[in-house]
C-alpha cells in the first residue's frame, strides 16, 4: 500500500479563494456543466469569508 499522509480539515481562508473557484469550474467542466458555473472570484469571495450582501 501506499503511503499515508496526515489530513487536516479547516475552514476555508481568503487565500483558498482562487483555489475553491477553480476547483468548482473544474468540476463543472467534467460534468459538461461548464455554462451553468455563475460564480467569480467578486461573487463567491466576500460570501466565503461571511460578508454576504444578498
Amino acid at each position: 500500500m501506499g503511503k499515508v499522509t496526515k489530513m487536516e480539515f479547516r475552514f476555508a481562508k481568503e487565500e483558498d479563494c482562487r483555489l475553491i473557484l477553480s476547483f468548482i469550474r473544474q468540476l463543472a467542466e467534467y460534468e459538461k456543466m461548464s455554462d451553468q458555473v455563475v460564480a467569480t472570484e467578486e461573487l463567491q469571495c466576500p460570501w466565503m469569508n461571511g460578508q454576504r450582501t444578498g
